[in-house]
């Protein structure tokens, strides 16, 4: 590589050192706009959260701006631009950008200058390149419509074995010549593969998925191919679910995202080898999971949330785990309930189910569903990723030209971040939230409302620590139950019997058991109905389905959990509202539905308790921000059990100052 001169170095020092103190006041060009998810917090927590342990954050960007050169510079002002824009994002500590766009567009010998002036590192994007044209010309078969883009038909999914041969070629030639340079901070995966879920729906393909369904599953139902030349939101419902049995389909759903996850393992798992032998101590990061705008192919619903990646399975390959919510994306798709937290949400999600390893978030900076977000959101949101644990930060969007105020917020945000100690969090919560991936795409639960409402109410309203506990985790020993004293199951419907069995044995351990999912242990797609341990947990059958809105207390339930009117119920996307329960003989009835019935009980078991619900709570995040009795509900029970409430952490908000970065002024103004 070509190495600058020492007359170099000291102009490299010299516009560093321009960045850092020259400080100019910019107008913002954004529209003004209502903050429709500005959050005030009653005493907020800074410095008595932090702690005096070091921990390893990172900062990257998607662009750092080198791709955005306007009308109007000349070579020589776009190259005194880029300078600029590479000083202010190695004063606020961010990384990047992504190779091998950097070195072609900022040249090679200024990312070498970079790194060895101020340690920037430079990630290298393994996908980058368009790997599609190669891999249909060879014969590939899982191929995407991608209608709305450039009007290119037929991208190929990243598991498709032609795919892997061209990707993997290019990816072990870059890292073959470049994985040991010290500018290299991480190897980044395929971003959302499971966007390309649907290329098992294209001709070509569906013969290999359905033979892989029947076989290994023992799946009924075909899937049809779709027309690959339209985009997916054009696609039909899928025919053959049609005035299907729905547990026919729910067996469906759990096979294909068993097989789909497995398909990405296996990508991911030559990637991973290739990372270690060309590129050994840095970090892969096998995929980054869409938390923006999810796609059922089989249904065709959209909904905001978390793409159904099972984390477990790629634990092995992938050092890092990250995913990308834009909460105003939420705010115009599903309300203001589930936008609030969803950063939050999101990073807590995947960082618990990372057990142990680092998470990512990738945070909005740019304008989306129409709206920027403000200065006080990125505050907000990189404060609910930091108490949920995350430690790398990434930005997508750079808001230099369009929103200054925003982009100097971001550089703020980066800057605090990077310098900040590790947070005073729990080592252990006593509260497990279980989250099954078999369960959640049985019923096709896209918008994840009940652990989202969960969240909210748990920790953002009563405090309490609480941990995402996933059934094929604690199967494969990665995560446990030992030290729950609460176990919250919103749905727990196709599960293991493996699980089923370590969940009975925490229960008679020990441990309160709150079923919220009246159809929890139905079934497991390796070994058939759990009935057995329905009744074992339960103490009854599977009931009928019926109505119901509220769930009234009986004079036991207003004894136990004092000041509840009614827990309303609110399921409205899918599955049933509602079940008849039919309550064993030693069952202590605490709230009934509108007729009198019983509609939740609880009974002793071992050491332990269980409480049944015949009624789930959470179809929408109505509850979320106002809990309707639900917050009293989980409030007495972790009272009952001892459970601390009110924790600083959850109260955590980086400071309105500290951390300012100074930046240059435009030398081109959009429109001159």
């Amino acid at each position: 590589m070509k190495s600058h001169s020492l007359k170099q170095r000291k102009r490299l020092a010299k516009w560093m050192v321009s960045a850092i103190l020259l400080i100019v006041i910019s107008v913002s060009t954004a529209p003004a706009q209502d903050d429709q998810l500005a959050i005030t917090r009653a005493n907020p927590e800074y410095k008595n959260v932090l702690t005096v342990s070091k921990i390893d954050r990172k900062v990257l960007s998607w662009y750092n701006g080198y791709s955005t050169r306007a009308k109007g510079y000349t070579d020589e002002t776009w190259a005194e631009e880029l300078r600029h824009i590479m000083a202010e994002s190695a004063a606020a500590g961010i990384d990047g950008p992504f190779t091998p766009n950097a070195a072609r567009i900022l040249g090679q010998s200024r990312v070498d200058d970079m790194n060895k002036s101020f340690g920037m590192k430079f990630p290298y994007m393994a996908h980058a390149g368009n790997y599609s044209p190669q891999a249909k010309q060879a014969g590939a078969k899982f191929l995407f419509g991608m209608k709305y883009v450039s009007g290119e038909y037929g991208r190929v999914a990243c598991w498709d074995p032609r795919y892997r041969e061209f990707a993997n070629a290019a990816i072990e030639k870059w890292l073959r010549e470049n994985g040991k340079s010290p500018w290299l901070s991480c190897v980044l995966g395929m971003d959302e593969p499971l966007n390309y879920a649907g290329t098992s729906r294209t001709p070509g393909a569906v013969e290999i998925v359905n033979k892989a369904l029947k076989e290994k599953y023992g799946v009924t139902i075909a899937l049809t191919p779709i027309d690959s030349s339209k985009a997916y939101y054009e696609w039909p419902v899928e025919p053959a679910i049609l005035n299907k049995p729905a547990h026919d389909v729910a067996l469906l759903r759990v096979a294909m995202w068993r097989w789909l996850n497995e398909q990405l393992y296996m990508s991911a798992k030559r990637e991973y080898d290739l990372v270690r032998r060309y590129a050994p101590g840095v970090e892969y990061h096998a995929y980054n999971r869409n938390a923006i705008n999810i796609f059922d192919f089989i249904s065709t619903d959209v909904r905001n949330s978390l793409d159904r990646l099972d984390q477990s399975c790629i634990y092995d390959v992938t050092d890092c785990y990250s995913a990308d919510p834009y909460p105003t994306g939420n705010l115009q798709r599903d309300g203001r309930d589930r936008a609030l937290y969803h950063v939050g949400f999101i990073a807590k999600f995947i960082t618990d189910l990372a057990a142990g390893k680092p998470s990512k978030i990738i945070m909005q900076a740019f304008k989306f569903t129409g709206l920027y977000p403000t200065p006080g959101n990125l505050r907000e949101w990189t404060s609910q990723a930091a108490k949920a644990g995350v430690t790398h930060l990434e930005w997508y969007g750079w808001p230099r030209v369009d929103n200054p105020d925003l982009y100097r917020e971001m550089l703020r945000m980066s800057r605090l971040w990077k310098d900040m100690p590790a947070l005073d969090i729990p080592k252990t919560a006593d509260i497990a939230v279980l989250f099954s991936d078999d369960s959640r795409n049985a019923v096709n639960d896209a918008g994840m409302n009940s652990y989202y409402s969960l969240h909210v109410i748990l920790g953002e309203n009563l405090g309490a620590w609480y941990a995402f506990t996933g059934e094929n985790h604690v199967r494969k020993g990665r995560q446990s139950l030992d030290a729950a004293k609460l176990i919250i199951a919103p749905e727990l419907s196709y599960v293991s019997r493996d699980f089923a069995q370590k969940l009975t044995d925490r229960v008679k351990n020990g441990a309160t058991l709150v079923l919220l999912d009246p159809d929890a242990l139905n079934w497991d797609i390796e070994t058939g109905s759990l009935a057995s341990f329905r009744k074992e947990l339960m103490g009854a059958p599977l009931g009928a389905s019926c109505e119901a809105s509220q769930l009234n207390p009986t004079a036991e339930g207003k004894a136990r959990f004092k000041g509840i009117e009614y827990l309303l119920l609110t399921r409205v996307e899918r599955g049933v509202v509602a079940r008849t329960l039919k309550t064993p003989a030693d069952a202590r009835v605490l709230f009934t539905f509108g007729d009198g019935k019983p509609a939740v009980y609880s009974r002793k078991l071992g050491n332990g308790e269980v409480i049944v619900f015949g009624g789930q709570p959470f179809g929408s995040s109505l509850q979320a921000l106002r809990p309707f009795g639900w917050d009293k509900l989980l409030a007495a029970l972790c009272d009952e059990l001892d459970i601390k409430r009110n924790l600083p952490v959850w109260r955590f908000l980086l400071p309105e100052t500290g951390g300012e970065v100074a930046v240059y002024d435009i030398l081109v103004k959009p429109g001159k």
